[in-house]
């Protein structure tokens, strides 16, 4: 995490914990339309009028997703909040995937 730019002091905590667990929120609910899997539907319909098949494929997918792909899915606040503090706590990149998984 970029300490440089918050600061790494109360203030700059309080405004990561801001930034952070509103933007785990947003981007927990993308999901990547991969070319390959939904380019043969997307010639029937526009993707966006597609919403059901779309999710019937999305949620079949979440089977074969990574334990830390899952967990960064997750619609939980609690758990956008534990997500900040290890990534805020952690030294590297490294140490802030070992403990999420």
């Amino acid at each position: 995490l970029k300490k440089d730019h918050f600061k790494d002091d109360d203030r700059g905590k309080r405004s990561a914990f801001y930034f952070l667990p509103w933007h785990f929120n947003f981007f927990c609910r993308y999901r990547p339309l991969v070319d390959e899997r939904f380019h043969d539907l997307s010639l029937d319909h526009p993707l966006i009028q597609s919403s059901r098949g779309i999710s019937t494929i999305l949620q079949e997918q979440e089977e074969e997703l990574e334990p830390l792909e899952k967990l960064l899915r997750l619609d939980d606040e609690e758990a956008h909040l534990d997500i900040s503090s290890i990534l805020w706590d952690a030294a590297s990149d490294d140490e802030a995937v070992r403990k999420m998984t």
